[in-house]
Formats: C-alpha cells, structure tokens, sequence
C-alpha cells in the first residue's frame, strides 16, 4: 500500500479531499465549521399551562448553558407563566417568563442567561412551567451550551 500523494508535507489531522478531477488537497475537516463548541438540546413542555410540567436534558459533556430559545404553538390567556430552570434537581436563579401579551402560535422567545450556568458531564437540566397561564400551549425549547 502506498501514502496519497503529499502525505509526508501534511499537517497532522488533515485528510485528503479529492476534487473530482484527478486531484485533491489535504484539507482540515473541520476547517469550515464554526463555534465547534457549540451544541444545542432540543426539547418540548408539551403545556406549559399544566403546572409542573416540564423536559429533561442529560447533558453529555462539561458545558456551560447559555441561551434558551423558545417557540410557542398558540396563543396563552389568564395569568404569564413562568418556566424554572434546575440542575441535578436544584433551582437556579434565572427563571423564563412567558407573557400573555403578545403570545401566539410560531411567537418565538429568547432567554439570554446571566450569569450562565455551568454543567458536568452526566448533570440533568429540568425545565418546569409553573402552569399559571390557562390555554393548552406547547413550549419547543433549544438549549444552548459551549463546551470548554
């Protein structure tokens, strides 16, 4: 067996690209990806109406959260409700207000979390609706983390 052509100038970690045309370049595979410490959890409080209600993230590697982005599938009446953020089953400080006012299907909400919360490998990060609002309304959550 014989290394690709140029293999001996290659920097470790780069892999041969072919181009389609006979050729190639050694390239980093990751060369064009950004914020590869970056990764989203995606989840679903399936009514956020419904006091206690709430999803589940097993957080696969030391990470710190730092946004949750929401979109709501309807329109909430009576009370805003709020959503409480947890870790290991602890309450942390920051919760998520959902308001009535101006709610609505495909409404989309952004927490930007200060200060962030830190996560070790294995931690659980529990999203709950405290239920206050009244009409059966669905929460898609993102979480954002950055691995360090």
């Amino acid at each position: 067996m014989h290394e690709p052509k140029g293999a001996s100038t290659a920097s470790s970690g780069e892999v041969y690209v072919a181009d389609g045309a006979g050729s190639g370049s050694w390239q980093n595979p990751l060369g064009t990806v950004s914020n590869l410490n970056s990764y989203d959890l995606n989840g679903l409080i399936d009514d956020v109406s419904t006091t206690g209600s709430s999803v589940y993230f097993r957080v696969a590697r030391n990470s710190v959260l730092t946004n949750v982005f929401l979109v709501l599938s309807g329109a909430l009446s009576g009370s805003d409700s709020e959503l409480s953020l947890y870790r290991d089953g602890i309450l942390l400080g920051q919760s998520i207000s959902l308001p009535v006012a101006g709610s609505g299907d495909g409404v989309k909400l952004t927490k930007n979390l200060s200060p962030t919360y830190t996560f070790t490998e294995g931690q659980v990060l529990k999203i709950e609706t405290n239920g206050a609002s009244t009409n059966a309304v669905k929460a898609f959550l993102t979480c954002k983390f950055t691995a360090g």
